[in-house]
């Protein structure tokens, strides 16, 4: 009687008795790559969405800075009368810096006007525009931001 369950020297066990083969198959490779992108797809819009979150949050912190700047440098005028009537253009970069003209580094382009009211004159009120990139024509962003300035 011979023992089948080991095969002599040479012989091939047939696959019905090797068990399952240690590899993957096409099927379960396809599966899983389409696991895969079906999970990174939402992942790559939530990174874009971030991203335009951030710029636009760099872009508001500078705009408020550079308003903050010109705020102050209105209220620190002696005579108030100078402040009214006035239009001005001022240029900051990234961060919130003025500079004196338009550079490289400038990013946006702020025009100042002031204004009083003729029943008060120690009262003034100030509009803000920034517009940038100050590279591109026509600017592609614009945001007005409104003040007033009192003298007491």
């Amino acid at each position: 009687m011979t023992n089948n369950s080991t095969p002599f020297f040479g012989a091939r066990t047939p696959r019905s008795l090797r068990g399952p083969s240690p590899g993957m198959t096409l099927v379960e490779v396809v599966l899983a790559m389409g696991i895969l992108v079906f999970a990174i797809v939402p992942v790559i819009g939530l990174l874009s969405i971030s991203m335009k979150t951030s710029r636009e949050s760099q872009s508001e912190t500078a705009i408020s800075l550079a308003s903050r700047q010109v705020l102050g440098q209105l209220r620190m005028q002696t005579n108030f009368d100078l402040v009214a009537p006035a239009a001005t253009t001022a240029y900051f970069t990234w961060d919130g810096t003025r500079q004196s003209t338009q550079g490289k580094e400038t990013i946006f382009i702020c025009d100042v006007v002031t204004a009083m009211p003729v029943d008060n004159p120690h009262f003034a009120n100030v509009t803000m525009t920034f517009r940038w990139p100050a590279q591109s024509a026509p600017p592609v962003n614009v945001q007005i931001i409104q003040a007033s300035l009192a003298e007491y």
